[in-house]
């Protein structure tokens, strides 16, 4: 998919950059933007949002407030644990932590920017995709609704929900190997996932996204962009997890998450390699 980057993101890219080596020091390791950012097909008010990998995840969060005044966008950078990421790549793991990062990376739909580029030890596609797709999007259902998730879409403001409805699309598509542009996502879905209705639900998600600036103090509309997000989630359980197959339950995506989390801790101390 062709990147055209535009002179915003190339100014942000800069100053995130820039905030991020300052702030991290040496825990600094690589920096991708992810989203329409990355892609190429962002609007002027779209977030940014991006991964920052560190050696030590545990430390504070680094102040992007500066450039979210610059620029009037939300940024948002997640902070990733390199010694997990590499470990990941190393073993050649099918562990869903980091597949949809890692597909993302080799599919252009995160970018380097600065720092270590990673991109260059990414395995082959037949070792990212999932043995079980459906499985592997059950971790994403139950990571997006579990109620003491940090992913929990419904804790989320509404402009994110609209997002979450485009990203799951994307996600879908992407772990079979389909990347396209947002707006080839309905036509895409539709030949690669008929059975999953959420044609309408996606159509007007894009929409929503294009008109953000015009329907975000409609309470009206709000409204009805929540009442979306649940419905989305009440046909991508409906079509994901099924009494004939080995689903995943929610005590086990909980322990997934709580082996992130001890990992995560296990590796707080820098790692010179």
């Amino acid at each position: 998919m062709k990147q055209n980057i535009s002179s915003q993101t190339k100014y942000l890219n800069r100053d995130i950059l820039a905030a991020l080596r300052m702030q991290l020091g040496r825990n600094f390791v690589s920096f991708y933007c992810t989203g329409s950012r990355a892609t190429g097909e962002d609007l002027p008010d779209s977030d940014y949002d991006g991964y920052c990998f560190v050696r030590n995840v545990h430390v504070k969060y680094p102040n992007l407030s500066e450039g979210e005044k610059k620029y009037n966008i939300r940024i948002g950078i997640a902070l990733k644990s390199y010694t997990i990421f590499r470990n990941y790549l190393a073993n050649n793991s099918r562990e869903c932590f980091y597949r949809s990062l890692v597909l993302d990376m080799k599919f252009g739909r995160a970018r380097f920017v600065g720092g270590r580029n990673l991109s260059y030890n990414i395995p082959s596609l037949k070792h990212l995709l999932p043995l079980n797709l459906k499985r592997g999007m059950q971790f994403e259902y139950w990571f997006a609704t579990l109620i003491d998730s940090p992913s929990n879409v419904l804790k989320r403001e509404p402009r994110r929900h609209i997002g979450f409805i485009i990203a799951m699309c994307e996600i879908l598509l992407l772990m079979k190997g389909v990347v396209v542009k947002k707006e080839n996502l309905p036509q895409a879905l539709h030949r690669y996932y008929p059975a999953f209705r959420v044609i309408r639900l996606l159509r007007t998600a894009l929409w929503r996204r294009h008109t953000w600036i015009l329907i975000k103090h409609d309470k009206k509309e709000i409204a009805s962009i929540r009442r979306d997000v649940k419905k989305f989630l009440k046909i991508l359980r409906s079509y994901l997890f099924s009494s004939h197959s080995d689903n995943v339950s929610p005590k086990e995506a909980r322990e997934q998450m709580r082996c992130m989390i001890n990992q995560s801790h296990k590796n707080t101390n820098y790692d010179r390699a």
